[in-house]
């Protein structure tokens, strides 16, 4: 390549360049593991680099979400100060209670009176007037409840409960009083003298009706019972009235409270130390949805196997996620930390940098090895979401209780029974929780507090090193204490991450076993390959012969580095942990060999166990018996070594929407430990081969179907590979694109091993060297399509135009006796002829051509036009697999 061209190649893709990029693919085998490893989790880096550059938005709200909730705790905190700095009231209002109000509702009584020695004059007269003066009716408003006994008026309370709102006994005459320390006896209210007349009453209210303490405002006093301050002023000027004989008094009363100041407990009230562990949740939780979601759009999408077919190993994949999500976490927790000292915050203030940015970066991590893990068990996008707004509703509800220090220090309290020890362990489990208690320790300091020893809130203080590194009253974890939790749980989440992408199949592909990690295979030492079956179930005896031997053929075989051996195959599906019969065969005792140089190409109906085959063969799953060999590495045991010879044109596309044509192929080229400039040079061949040279550097999800599909076809053939995998490569394509894609395969067929799975006859016959046909999970029958369509089909096939089939057709039958007529409509002839009948097409053809043989010759003048064809793949295949006989009518 020359000097030239390398020069003018986009900036970005150095981003992939290789510490020594003059290595060439035939020493990219030799390259030890650590080179693959660093090479691979470059380029994955890469990619996600694209991606989320790409994905601005979606990066930059990551970033910017803890400056929103930031200025959103600002805005609450202002808003905070300024009710609570004009909760002062220098001037209260001045409330009139001249008149008593009504009191309105069903059997709703105003005033309700109690006698205490019957009626007389002067009861009559109180009653009479307050009726007059403030409009309300005896009888319904103004009720006598109680003649003789004050008791019968409590008794009537009880009874109606919020019925009476205001209740008056008045003293008309000695009483007995009920039972009490201070006197007992007759007591007798109507004591009077020359210069004196007393007159007693007693004011019930209701005090269920005022407004209680807990839903007033902070700063105000104790509530009043404005009614009975209207009562009290009625009868006294009721009284003043009957005293001075009928005269008309008018008694104006009035009131007012005391000038209220600012509460000392409503001053000073920081709400990042109430709500911040609310608040500061939503970072992390942004973090841990677009992470949890793209791993899972990876899996569901067969990006991830896509990958680990073209050669990549998942400890580079995992690691480049983790190092992303790192990358994003120092980004975030800075954001918070920066955003947090230019809103004043006192926490941010008081607080070194190192211990904000570990209580928030532990957060941040942990919550992503929770992404982690979760991420093995979704699968799709739609569950990847649901599954984030439900943790996220539940987060913020538990967060709403973990604000407060103070629920959290009660799980430590010594008087807490036991249970409490075991919901603690549950909840140090849980990495919100950890970091509300870290947050809370550092809060109840850094951030203004109440002091108890000065009996009001003080400025917050600098919370030192020795103090992050001390415990609260000796038995409650200090705030390092939680941050090592932290990071227990982040290793926690991780090895269950680690683990159940092992075991669960839809992570990998391949599920191994629940125990794993105790077998020697996993640490890299070899065990025995597990025993071939040998024996060939068929019974269509009609392709058992082809079949037969092929298996005897590869059976007998040895060992070879280019092709591909298939020794008896078994893949099964079961519904259930144990065997049954409902259990699915998808293939069943396959055998197949194919060298250098030859496509063979897979036929079959839908669900025939075509992509289950190619899944074992690229390692997407494990077979259940037999096994394969390609390029003399066994499936079963050297999958990482078969990847590096493996290109494949999966059925589905493995392509991001995010990157471009020529930045696929350099990731799947540079996948393979191609060097830089080589991927380069070829990235730009493939890509004019399949004819995407124009949309090189458009963005794969702007790609119609076809072109998708081209640009897989393409990424199988980088890097060189030996052996070729195409999983119905054309699907989707228009006829013009198709015979491209055509010639393309044919190029790559050269000097290396392809497999082709189809549903086009006409692809097979095109490329195919041989053809296979499965039917139900089960090899058929094997051959050139040559071969095929002579075993297995109708002959050849003779077709005649003529208005005058009638005399045709008798002359036919002299030169061809053994042709059948296969139909005869609309002056249209079609014979049929055996292969084993061929010869007579001889003399048919040298009449046409104008040979003179006696009367026959007279055939040339009653046949218009006439054509002749061999027997079709197609109808070979229908054939084989049952839809058709051969038998001619």
């Amino acid at each position: 390549m020359s000097e030239e061209k390398i020069k003018d190649r986009p900036n970005y893709y150095n981003f992939t360049e290789e510490i020594n990029p003059e290595q060439d693919s035939e020493s990219s085998s030799n390259k030890n593991m650590p080179s693959m490893y660093k090479l691979q989790l470059k380029l994955l880096l890469w990619k996600q680099y694209l991606v989320f550059k790409r994905n601005l938005k979606s990066t930059l709200f990551q970033i910017l979400t803890p400056l929103a909730v930031c200025l959103y705790l600002l805005l609450i905190q202002f808003t905070a100060n300024y009710v609570f700095d004009n909760m002062v009231t220098k001037n209260p209002d001045t409330i009139d209670l001249w008149k008593i109000p009504k009191c309105y509702g069903n059997d709703c009584i105003t005033l309700g009176i109690g006698l205490t020695n019957g009626e007389n004059e002067f009861s009559d007269y109180i009653i009479k007037y307050i009726s007059e003066k403030h409009h309300l009716k005896i009888g319904k408003d103004i009720k006598i409840l109680a003649k003789n006994d004050p008791m019968q008026l409590f008794d009537y309370i009880d009874k109606h409960d919020n019925q009476t709102q205001t209740a008056v006994i008045l003293c008309t005459g000695p009483f007995v009083l009920p039972p009490n320390r201070f006197y007992n006896g007759t007591f007798d209210c109507l004591g009077s003298s020359e210069n004196y007349t007393v007159r007693m009453y007693n004011i019930v209210f209701n005090s269920s009706s005022l407004v209680s303490m807990l839903i007033s405002e902070m700063n105000s006093p104790m509530p009043v019972n404005y009614p009975a301050i209207a009562v009290k002023s009625a009868l006294d000027e009721a009284l003043i009235s009957y005293q001075s004989k009928d005269q008309k008094i008018d008694i104006k009363v009035s009131t007012q409270g005391y000038p209220e100041p600012k509460n000392r407990h409503s001053n000073h009230v920081s709400i990042i130390k109430n709500s911040g562990p609310f608040y500061f949740f939503i970072p992390p939780i942004v973090t841990f949805v677009v992470v949890l979601i793209e791993l899972v759009r990876e899996k569901e999408f067969h990006l991830r196997s896509g990958l680990s077919m073209m050669g990549m190993s998942h400890s580079p994949y995992w690691h480049s996620w983790f190092i992303t999500a790192f990358i994003f976490t120092i980004f975030t927790s800075n954001s918070v930390i920066i955003s947090g000292k230019l809103c004043n915050f006192d926490i941010f203030l008081n607080t070194p940098y190192l211990i904000l940015l570990m209580m928030f970066g532990f957060f941040s991590i942990s919550m992503t090895c929770l992404a982690f893990l979760l991420s093995t068990f979704l699968r799709t996008t739609k569950s990847a979401y649901a599954a984030s707004y439900v943790f996220i509703l539940v987060g913020l509800v538990f967060q709403l209780l973990l604000s407060d220090i103070n629920i959290i220090y009660a799980l430590w309290s010594e008087e807490a029974p036991d249970w409490v020890a075991i919901v603690r362990a549950i909840f140090t489990l849980y990495p919100p929780f950890n970091f509300s208690k870290c947050f809370g320790d550092i809060a109840r300091k850094a951030s203004v507090h109440y002091s108890h020893w000065e009996h009001k809130h003080v400025p917050g203080e600098y919370y030192s090193w020795n103090r992050f590194a001390s415990r609260n009253r000796r038995i409650i974890p200090s705030a390092l204490e939680s941050l090592l939790y932290l990071l227990a749980d982040s290793l926690l989440l991780c090895i269950l991450a680690w683990y159940f992408d092992h075991v669960l199949p839809s992570n990998r592909g391949n599920s191994d076993p629940v125990y794993f990690f105790l077998t020697p295979k996993y640490w890299g030492f070899n065990k025995k390959i597990q025993k071939i079956q040998s024996t060939v179930e068929d019974t269509n005896e009609e392709v058992a012969d082809s079949v037969s031997f092929e298996k005897r053929k590869v059976i007998d075989l040895e060992d070879s580095s280019s092709s591909i051996r298939i020794l008896g195959i078994h893949k099964i599906f079961q519904k259930n942990l144990y065997k049954t019969s409902e259990d699915i065969h998808a293939v069943n005792n396959i055998y197949l060999h194919a060298k250098r140089g030859e496509l063979l190409a897979l036929l079959g109906h839908n669900g025939a166990g075509k992509s289950t085959l190619i899944n074992m063969l690229t390692g997407l799953c494990k077979p259940t018996s037999g096994s394969a060999k390609i390029c003399g590495f066994d499936i079963r045991e050297n999958m990482s070594e078969i990847r590096k010879v493996l290109g494949v044109c999966p059925q589905h596309d493995i392509l991001w929407d995010e990157l471009t044509a020529k930045e696929h192929l350099i990731l799947f080229g540079r996948l393979k430990g191609e060097s830089y400039d080589k991927v380069y040079e070829e990235v730009n061949e493939r890509l004019k081969e399949v004819n995407l040279s124009d949309e090189a550097d458009l963005l794969a999800g702007t790609f119609s179907g076809g072109m998708k599909r081209r640009l897989s076809l393409a990424i199988s053939g980088i890097g060189d590979p030996k052996v070729i995998i195409l999983d119905e490569p054309t699907t989707g394509m228009d006829p013009i694109n198709r015979r491209q894609a055509w010639k393309f395969i044919k190029k790559l067929k050269e000097k290396r091993i392809m497999i082709l799975t189809t549903h086009s006859m006409e692809e097979a016959d095109v490329l195919s060297d041989r053809v296979c046909v499965v039917v139900d999970g089960r090899l058929k029958c094997i051959g050139t399509s040559l071969y095929l369509k002579n075993q297995f089909g109708d002959g050849y096939r003779v077709n005649i135009i003529s208005k005058e089939v009638e005399r045709v057709v008798p002359i036919v039958r002299i030169v061809m006796p053994n042709a059948k007529i296969i139909d005869s409509s609309g002056g249209s002839l079609v014979l049929g002829i055996s292969v084993k009948d061929v010869k007579e097409i001889g003399e048919f053809v040298r009449i046409m051509e104008g040979e003179e043989i006696g009367e026959l010759s007279v055939l040339k003048d009653l046949i218009e036009d006439w054509g002749l064809s061999h027997t079709t793949l197609e109808e070979v295949f229908m054939i084989v697999t049952g839809k058709k006989t051969n038998g001619i009518k």
